[in-house]
């Protein structure tokens, strides 16, 4: 310790005289700085320091401690102490290995930054020198100790050489520009950028941007990377970066204008716009490399080659008639969220620990199926393709909650078989236009879609398009761009899509919304895909899109009669001629018949019945009698529809039984006949 230190300038007993001078006007250390201390030691308990130098470079990893301080207090050189011992670890490792190789290995000295013997800079590190690092970055803490990636220990790929060329071709610069690699989380992005070591015969230290704490932490390993003539991998640096610059932002900023280092960062498509908007100018330096998605037989292969260490790992082997095609199938199909190939091997991942925690030896389609079943929040008949009865008879199922408009539910119906048969594409589902009147069940189709198909009202999501009214609400809809506020609340259409595509989209009152609002959808209806705020493709491709809208609602008031062709004309007029042009099915619903309305009384009965036998184990039904008098409250205009049934069956039924049951007079396991006499409600 004396010799590192006496070599660099720097007397012992300087250091006694500086700790008696400034040690107590120093503030109270941290509760927890020998914690700290102690994870800032090189990791592993094979490192080559000796402890004396091990201990030293943690205290100069942590400012915070009273060792830090009084260093920085003295005036020593921090960085270059922490980048020379470092130097003195690479150099006794290349000793060691040299040793077991039977022979010695000469390294060769040069100036280190510090006043000491180091690498001469830009000369790449012998490979027996380099140590063995996973491909998602280096174990140890950040601050000059990256660790080359080794070529040997790189998990396999496939389908991403091309990427690679490019890359590669990116970072071989004479005079590098720095290299951005975008990439959707999940799409193997750091792999592909640790897979650089693979095709460069240069060293590549692979970091992760989110393990910085400060400037000179950056600094150093961009330090490093320049004296062995390295390309550094910054990986992550979209997780890193918010609204706010971290604290070693600047570092990165002098490291993107450095010609004496290949700088390569990883991150999302919406990289380059934070960048931007925390220092304007900065996105356009990067030298773009895009990951586009895999696809077919290079995504089976892709989930393949990765999916093997998997199975190892979880000590199983496919069944028979399950396999990579499988696990791509279901993970494309059902889930949303990550990338693929990312998607699929997390899948996979999960169906074999349960497999192997059940003791089984092989992996079955079953399984899979109902893992995705479970994070889909579809039903398992579903996610096994054995819904094909329940698609064929899909008017009976939606018959069960919509009373009326056989010809609506009819043509919904064969849509939604036309397309789940194969013949969609890209386009969502079905696309529906509903006209009507108020409460003639527009929503309540909806609402019965999403249980049918989807297994449930949690499926359904409901934006009232009166409230994007104006200009700005495009982006309340897919997210604010990046540098705006509330850039990190996403979209309210996007975001909820992504976490889950299978859903019945209802888009209340569509002709209230701004003509820019309409324009957006028009990818929605013709690709089925829709870009967010932050770059990132939201598919509706298993999503139902249900429009409404109370256009030519006049037209049925005075003739309840009146042409379907009218009312469709009426309500033509409001839309933009290419998104009428992409619905495919605008439908009419006419105003409900008395028999129609005495069927809802009953069916609204019932559900309130069911709730209160869930809550106290009691029911009540309606008598015929009861079940006019309500219509008859609710009257007869056509404006209204059903809605007034739900509030007079509150007011004049339930507050009867619940009277009764306060009272004590219904104790639970009974049940109860709600009659009408003439002129009350009573209970008989």
């Amino acid at each position: 310790m004396a010799d590192f230190l006496t070599a660099r300038g720097i007397e012992p007993e300087d250091l006694e005289a500086g700790y008696r001078r400034h040690h107590d006007g120093l503030d109270p250390e941290p509760m927890d700085w020998a914690a700290r201390l102690a994870a800032r030691r090189p990791a592993g308990p094979d490192h080559a320091l000796a402890p004396a130098l091990a201990d030293f470079l943690a205290v100069l990893r942590s400012p915070d401690c009273h060792a830090g301080r009084l260093l920085v207090r003295m005036g020593l050189p921090v960085a270059a102490l922490r980048r020379g011992i470092l130097v003195e670890a690479r150099r006794a490792d290349a000793r060691a290995e040299a040793d077991e190789d039977a022979g010695p290995a000469e390294v060769p000295e040069s100036d280190d930054g510090a006043g000491g013997p180091g690498r001469d800079a830009g000369t790449p590190e012998p490979r027996a020198a380099r140590g063995a690092a996973p491909p998602d970055g280096p174990t140890g803490p950040p601050g000059g100790d990256a660790e080359p990636v080794v070529p040997d220990d790189l998990p396999p790929i496939h389908g991403r050489d091309g990427v690679l060329d490019r890359l590669a071709d990116a970072a071989s610069r004479v005079r590098p520009r720095p290299v951005l690699l975008e990439g959707a989380p999940g799409s193997g992005r750091s792999l592909v950028a640790a897979h650089l070591a693979r095709v460069l015969d240069v060293p590549v230290l692979l970091r992760k941007a989110t393990v910085y704490d400060d400037e000179d932490d950056l600094e150093d390993d961009v330090a490093q990377a320049a004296e062995l003539g390295a390309v550094l991998v910054l990986d992550d640096l979209d997780r890193a970066l918010s609204e706010t610059p971290p604290p070693w932002f600047p570092a990165l900023v002098r490291a993107f204008g450095r010609t004496d280092v290949a700088l390569v960062v990883v991150g999302a498509s919406d990289l380059r716009g934070r960048i931007g908007a925390l220092l304007p100018g900065l996105r356009d330096v990067f030298d773009v490399v895009t990951l586009p998605p895999l696809v077919g037989a290079d995504l089976e292969r892709a989930v393949a080659v990765g999916g093997a260490a998997i199975l190892d790992g979880h000590g199983l082997a496919y069944a028979e008639g399950c396999g990579p095609a499988d696990v791509v199938e279901l993970a494309g199909r059902f889930l949303g969220g990550r990338a693929m190939p990312g998607r699929a091997l997390d899948v996979l991942d999960l169906a074999c620990a349960r497999a192997a925690r059940r003791g089984r030896r092989t992996l079955g389609r079953d399984t899979l199926v109902a893992v995705v079943a479970e994070r889909s929040g579809l039903p398992h008949e579903r996610v096994a393709a054995r819904d094909d009865r329940t698609l064929l008879d899909l008017e009976r199922h939606l018959a069960r909650r919509v009373v009326g408009h056989e010809a609506a539910v009819a043509t919904i119906a064969s849509l939604i078989r036309r397309n789940r048969a194969g013949f969609a594409g890209h386009r969502p589902v079905a696309t529906v236009l509903l006209l009507g009147p108020s409460g003639v069940g527009k929503t309540e189709i909806a609402k019965a879609l999403a249980a049918v198909l989807y297994d449930g009202d949690g499926a359904l999501l409901r934006l009232d398009m009166s409230e994007y009214a104006e200009p700005h609400a495009v982006a309340r809809i897919v997210g604010a761009p990046p540098g705006y506020v509330g850039y990190e609340q996403g979209g309210v259409l996007t975001d909820p899509l992504l976490a889950r595509p299978h859903r019945v989209v209802l888009l209340d009152e569509i002709e209230k919304a701004h003509r820019d609002v309409h324009q957006l959808l028009l990818q929605v209806f013709d690709d089925g895909r829709l870009s967010d705020g932050k770059g990132r493709r939201v598919d509706f491709s298993e999503a139902v899109v249900v429009l409404t809208s109370n256009l030519g609602s006049a037209l049925l008031h005075e003739d309840p009669a009146c042409p379907a062709e009218h009312v469709l004309a009426e309500a033509a007029r409001a839309f933009p001629v290419e998104l009428w042009n992409r619905i495919e099915a605008p439908l009419v619903l006419r105003p409900l018949a008395r028999p129609e309305l005495v069927e809802i009384c009953k069916r609204l009965a019932r559900r309130a019945s069911d709730a209160l036998f869930r809550s106290r184990g009691i029911r009540f039904s309606l008598s015929a009698a009861a079940c006019e008098a309500l219509v008859d409250a609710a009257g007869d205009d056509p404006s209204l529809g059903a809605r007034p049934l739900r509030h007079l069956l509150a007011r004049h039924v339930e507050t009867k039984v619940a009277a009764a049951i306060l009272a004590g007079t219904l104790p639970p396991g009974s049940q109860v006949l709600v009659d009408h006499d003439g002129r009350t409600f009573r209970l008989c």
